[in-house]
């Protein structure tokens, strides 16, 4: 089958958007030909040089298309509006309501030909393969990548081709709840999906309590695949050799050495919100777990908004690698660990594809949660995004018990993620 893949998303600095994007590439390409791809770049506010003027005609912006500077002038153009984020929905092409979306697309198309990854009605396939991840969160507004989501679905729909939409998440949010006009505009186009399937348990009960007569199917997240590289992958003993383009400098040459057992700690999705209070609780954390145990820290970045831990990591003398580590080192750092302590989804299957047992922090889902009963863990415990004074001893605590649990609670921990591993396979199978 010839497939379209949308939200290939390892264009972005993250992690998850890295490794699952091509852990789910991988499983679709073993048995269909990927011939296009939306990548993540066009579903952020950031993507730039998207420019609408609202009741424009086309013959606008074929007009503007000509003009010598035109890439220019809109390049600084989009600058100024995306400063001024009161003005994104206005100069954007992307609405609620998904066919007037794509009637504004069409339109500005002209003047905006870097968009063309977003018009499928001149290609030749069969499909799409939509990359769920972490986007369809109900938040209030709605989140911009869900929107562009269910534009897409509608075009395939119009276009007579098969939708297939796989390893999604469907959340609330734990900040602005939910937003149901942006859920029932969903459930709309997952009932026209040839196939839907979530890639965690808490997103089948949302699902079936909210979508009940669309067939969904849990399927562990594709990234779990990637036990195999963890596996081939040799120890990493000295971090200069995996360090990551712009942090080459003579001091962070001697500072990795993950020869003897390590604590990794990385940030969550909602403490990225706030970057002056993620700072806080994070130093407060890094500088209790120096106090308290005899083991090396390291901090690691593994997406763009945990861009605070840099600072963390300056303030209390703690190694931090960047977001733009090799993404099968940084897995493998994370696998090899002794602990691990995080609020992010991929990164904590990373580790645990190595039995390294996790601490879990909140975040902009439920996912945290969710991921700890994908793992079998039997007390499912989930600290604030940012860790409050109140919880820090009980951190300490939980940080002890683990790590005494040692190799039992590593092996323990591997054959559920074995059997994880066989169950994401099955994605191939929904596809025909």
């Amino acid at each position: 089958m010839k497939l379209i893949y949308i939200a290939d998303n390892r264009c972005r600095p993250n992690f998850g958007c890295r490794g699952t994007s091509i852990a789910l590439s991988q499983l679709i390409q073993a048995e269909h030909s990927i011939v296009s791809s939306v990548k993540g770049t066009y579903t952020l506010w950031e993507s730039g040089s998207i420019f609408f003027v609202p009741g424009m005609p086309t013959l606008f912006y074929k007009i503007l298309a000509n003009f010598p500077a035109w890439n220019f002038f809109k390049k600084i153009w989009c600058r100024l509006i995306f400063w001024n984020k009161k003005n994104h929905n206005f100069f954007d092409f992307i609405c609620s309501d998904p066919h007037k979306s794509l009637k504004r697309l069409y339109r500005c198309l002209p003047a905006n030909s870097h968009l063309a990854e977003l018009d499928f009605r001149k290609k030749n396939f069969d499909g799409v393969i939509i990359n769920g991840e972490g986007t369809l969160i109900m938040t209030t507004p709605a989140r911009r990548d869900s929107l562009i989501f269910i534009m897409l679905m509608a075009q395939v729909y119009q276009l007579g081709k098969k939708i297939f939409l796989v390893n999604a998440m469907f959340s609330d949010c734990p900040v602005t709840g939910s937003n149901t006009k942006m859920r029932e505009s969903l459930y709309e186009y997952l009932k026209k999906c040839s196939a839907v399937t979530v890639r965690d348990p808490a997103s089948l009960k949302y699902a079936v309590k909210y979508f009940s007569d669309v067939s969904v199917k849990y399927i562990p997240d594709a990234l779990f695949t990637w036990k195999r590289y963890i596996n081939d992958l040799e120890f990493i003993k000295n971090g200069r050799l995996i360090l990551p383009f712009g942090q080459e400098s003579d001091n962070d040459f001697e500072k990795f050495d993950f020869s003897e057992p390590y604590i990794c700690i990385s940030g969550s999705s909602l403490s990225a919100w706030n970057q002056k209070s993620a700072f806080l609780a994070y130093k407060r954390l890094v500088e209790a777990i120096k106090e308290r145990f005899d083991l090396q820290i390291y901090l690691l970045q593994v997406c763009s908004g945990d861009a605070f831990l840099i600072d963390v990591g300056k303030a209390t003398a703690t190694p931090c690698l960047e977001v733009k580590i090799s993404i099968l080192a940084g897995a493998k750092i994370l696998s090899d660990a002794a602990l691990y302590i995080s609020g992010r989804f991929h990164p904590s299957i990373m580790a645990s594809l190595g039995g390294t047992p996790c601490i879990f922090l909140g975040s902009n889902s439920h996912k945290t949660k969710s991921l700890q009963e994908m793992l079998g863990y039997e007390d499912i415990v989930e600290f604030s995004a940012n860790p409050t004074k109140k919880e820090i001893p009980k951190i300490l605590k939980l940080i002890k018990e683990k790590i005494d649990s040692g190799k039992f609670l590593r092996k323990k921990i591997l054959k559920t993620v074995d059997n994880l591993c066989l169950k994401a396979e099955n994605v191939k199978k929904i596809i025909h």
